[in-house]
């Protein structure tokens, strides 16, 4: 009892009770432990999911609702590594009974813990915490393990776990320099070899460096023993080389997973993905497509036709079989029931391919769909959004000259005729109505027919098999065919009888209707009336002048469009040659001939261009366009004009902010009076109301600030403007007729001057306005010749057919700017400060520190170039520009 006594204390250390702890610590509570550790590593790995959509994970465990189905398991191995430490720590040192001579004997005397399952235990601790997700805990105990038990083996293990753990955490410049360490340590032990090159490839994946998790993984496959985990590396290593292009390793690679047959579900993506992998210049696709053809047959695989049908269009686009793509696509569309992603990339697939003809209205529709089903966490997802705004933009248009025009053929009928296309919609609805009574009566009559035979089967329950309906495979099975029949494979959802949950009924006059047609329509609800299809028609000749209003401006944007957003300048004239030559006089006139000799200009035809030049110098000469055509410095001398409005502004910008208001108001008079109808004019206006109401008190700024909304209502100053009205009717500010705007307050004039109404920003956002790209670059840190000729490269290469005016200038001793000039809009000015930021040769060697890109309206650059507050303008491009 006594010799028990001794061995179960701690406070002694000899040969006996470190023999006693280290046999009762290690099979009883660590062995216990971890035990339970590997339970709940496989309830993790059992139950996670991979997303073969994406380049799959190296390891399981970062998916937080996974990693808690072993929460029980995880707790239990801390609970028994907690008490291994607790009572079998064997702290004390040895009695020395003589002085330790070999390096052996040196290190014995050095040892932070004489149990020999102590640092084990605290590695066992920090692995359950880290598989519970609780990385911060886990840190501690890896952390202790590498600083107390320096020379033990435990150490490397633990180094590699905490690389783990800073990668969850996203703190890869901390597992960088473990693993680092790891890969320069001459003792670091082979059996790890395998694991530290996984845990390094996953470092590198975790933040997209494709290229440097290749090297890593090949040496993970090399060195790993199990076959399972070998082949997932294989996978992930052909998804890597499928992502850089190398094709036919992909294929080598994806064929060597097959073999190794893992789980049925990444056989069937290895096959898929190989049949992606696959190029024409490579061989014969025949094998690859008889396998896909195969596993189309095999009814195992009826969940997964949409994606087999989509290697299959894939293979054929490859191979120059355009149509027969096209087909394939279709079908894997329509195939796919639950896997929403794989409908939308079929969809976008299909998109891209009517786009590139192009075929607009195809495309929009199929960029329509894709967009329905496409996950936000996209990679794509904004690009593909855009696209799928300006197309619908576009078929907006086109369907609106579409629509009117047959309504106009049909409002020239005479009214018998007329009536007779009217009274054919009615009946083939009155057809359909009939058709979809007979279907419902149908259905009540099967319905019957099952509960009788329900009836029948328990007054005589042999009749079948003792079988209720959905036991009996052979009935069930009837019914299933009947089913897939009539209503095809549906996913399992409300609504599931219709394909397209937001359209119930089609009614043909129902496109682009007008607001007020659509609201005589709903007071006309009965859709077998006449009356109901008449608010369409223009019959009379306000409603044809308004017909012909919608039209104009269709086609107006619809060239805008084309020329802007899609960069399609063929369309773009013929549309706008069009418009002409149907309208031959209307508002945009103007502008149209100018976007003429534009195109003509890009497009080459320089015939074409100069004819058009020369009717806007002929009919408008003294428009702006007309200005800029004949007079060479036109454009110099607009910006030196505009420079010193801007210049101007700017100072009576910083008189207002002083509340020097008579200052303001002389230099908005002098400027209104010298420079009439400028880019600046709507500020002035702005700052001289609110100087006014200052110094003349509310009544005049309430003029003042109405006669801004009525003189400019598209700029933005007019929103500001609206703003303080609306502050002075809350405080009930009389007008300039002695009524209350709006009683809310007894507040008294003194008020608003206490107030302070919302004063103009220096920068307003006008999205009509010429843009200009702005790059603002560090001058002793940037080469601005260099950058500026990869720009000049990029235009050039990228836009051929337009001629971009690019220059550099210096802002001061610190910044160079380059811009590059015309854009028309905002949105055009947008389109091409997406395509420079996609190109990958523009900004290479240059870092992003030390520049920075913004868009700028012609009047906000001159403000920007007198002000030259980066930072205040940098705040108004986040606010507005992106």
């Amino acid at each position: 009892m006594l010799f028990l006594f001794y061995s179960c204390s701690t406070k002694k250390n000899t040969v006996t009770s470190r023999a006693y702890h280290n046999l009762t610590a290690h099979y009883n509570s660590y062995f216990n432990g971890k035990e339970s550790l590997k339970e709940g590593e496989k309830k993790i790995s059992t139950n996670y999911k991979d997303n073969f959509n994406q380049i799959l994970p190296v390891f399981t465990y970062s998916d937080a609702s996974t990693a808690q189905l072993a929460t029980a398991e995880m707790d239990k191995a801390i609970k028994k590594a907690s008490k291994v430490i607790t009572m079998h720590s064997l702290k004390v040192k040895p009695n020395k009974k003589r002085t330790a001579k070999t390096k052996k004997q040196k290190a014995f005397m050095k040892k932070s813990d004489y149990c020999n399952w102590i640092d084990n235990s605290y590695l066992l601790m920090g692995k359950a915490n880290f598989y519970k997700h609780e990385f911060y805990t886990a840190a501690e105990s890896f952390e202790f393990v590498i600083s107390k038990f320096n020379s033990e083996p435990s150490k490397f293990e633990a180094m590699m776990w905490l690389a783990r753990n800073n990668n969850e955490l996203g703190k890869y410049s901390k597992s960088k320099e473990i693993l680092d360490q790891i890969d320069g340590e001459r003792k670091f032990p082979k059996k790890y070899k395998a694991e530290a090159s996984a845990i390094f490839a996953d470092y590198f994946l975790k933040q997209k460096k494709y290229d440097d998790a290749i090297p890593q993984l090949l040496t993970a496959i090399e060195k790993v023993k199990k076959k399972k985990v070998k082949a997932r590396y294989k996978f992930i290593l052909a998804q890597l080389y499928q992502n850089v292009n190398e094709s036919s390793k992909a294929t080598k690679l994806y064929s060597e997973v097959i073999k190794m047959n893992p789980n049925y579900e990444m056989v069937f993506n290895a096959q898929i993905n190989r049949s992606a992998s696959f190029e024409s210049s490579y061989g014969n696709s025949k094998e690859i497509k008889k396998q896909l053809n195969k596993m189309i047959r095999d009814d195992k695989n009826i969940d997964y036709l949409d994606q087999l049908y989509y290697a299959l269009a894939n293979i054929e686009k490859k191979e120059g079989n355009e149509p027969k793509a096209i087909d394939y696509y279709k079908l894997s569309a329509e195939k796919s029931v639950s896997n929403d992603y794989q409908k939308a990339i079929s969809f976008l697939a299909l998109a891209d391919i009517y786009f590139s003809k192009p075929k607009y209205k195809e495309a929009q529709a199929y960029y329509d769909s894709t967009m329905t089903f496409l996950p936000t966490s996209h990679q794509d997802y904004p690009k593909i959004s855009l696209l799928s705004a300006n197309l619908n933009e576009l078929i907006t248009h086109s369907n609106t000259i579409q629509f009117q025009d047959s309504v106009q053929v049909i409002a020239k009928m005479s009214e018998k005729e007329r009536n007779k296309l009217i009274d054919g919609i009615i009946e083939k609805i009155k057809e359909e109505e009939r058709r979809q009574q007979e279907e419902l009566q149908q259905q009540q009559i099967n319905s019957m027919i099952f509960n009788q035979n329900q009836q029948t089967a328990k007054v005589n329950p042999g009749s079948s098999g003792g079988k209720w309906y959905f036991y009996n495979q052979g009935m069930l099975g009837v019914g299933m065919s009947e089913f897939k029949r009539k209503w095809g494979t549906r996913k399992l959802e409300d609504n599931w009888r219709r394909k397209n949950k937001s359209i119930v009924m089609s009614d043909p006059f129902a496109e682009n209707a007008d607001s007020s047609a659509t609201d005589t329509k709903k007071k006309i609800s009965n859709t077998k009336s006449r009356d109901y299809y008449l608010t369409e028609v223009p019959i009379t000749d306000s409603m044809m002048m308004a017909s012909n209003q919608k039209i104009i401006d269709a086609y107006f944007n619809l060239g805008k469009v084309y020329k802007e957003k899609f960069l399609d300048y063929k369309l773009a004239i013929t549309t706008f040659e069009e418009f002409i030559k149907r309208f031959p006089e209307n508002e945009y006139l103007l502008d149209v001939y100018y976007y003429l000799f534009q195109l003509n200009m890009i497009e080459k035809n320089q015939s074409k261009a100069e004819y058009y030049k020369n009717l806007i110098i002929t009919k408008y000469p003294e428009s702006k366009y007309a200005n800029a055509l004949t007079n060479p410095n036109y454009t110099k001398e607009l910006e030196e004009a505009l420079l010193k409005i801007s210049n101007i502004y700017a100072e009576t910008y910083d008189d207002f902010e002083k509340a020097n208001y008579s200052k303001v108001l002389e230099s908005c008079n002098y400027v209104e009076n010298q420079y009439t109808d400028n880019i600046y004019s709507p500020k002035f206006r702005f700052l001289k109301a609110i100087s006014k109401g200052k110094v003349n008190g509310p009544s005049e700024m309430i003029i003042e600030l109405k006669s801004v909304i009525s003189d400019f209502p598209d700029d933005g100053v007019s929103e500001y403007a609206k703003e303080v009205l609306s502050k002075m009717k809350t405080l009930g500010i009389k007008d300039e007729s002695g009524n209350t705007l709006v009683i809310e307050s007894d507040s008294t004039a003194e008020q608003i001057d206490s107030t302070k109404a919302k004063e103009p920003e220096l920068y307003i956002l006008n999205e009509n306005e010429t843009h200009f790209y702005m790059l603002v670059a560090i001058n002793k840190k940037i080469d601005a010749n260099r950058l500026q000729f990869n720009i000049i490269n990029f235009n050039t290469d990228k836009f051929p057919k337009i001629e971009y005016n690019t220059s550099t200038v210096e802002l001061n001793d610190k910044y160079n700017i380059i811009t590059v000039k015309n854009f028309d809009n905002k949105e055009s000015a947008l389109n091409y400060f997406k395509k420079i930021n996609e190109d990958i040769n523009v900004f290479k060697n240059f870092s992003t520190n030390n520049y920075s890109q913004f868009l700028i309206s012609a009047s906000n650059f001159a403000t920007f170039f007198s002000n030259k507050d980066i930072d205040k303008y940098k705040n108004f491009f986040d606010n507005n520009y992106k």
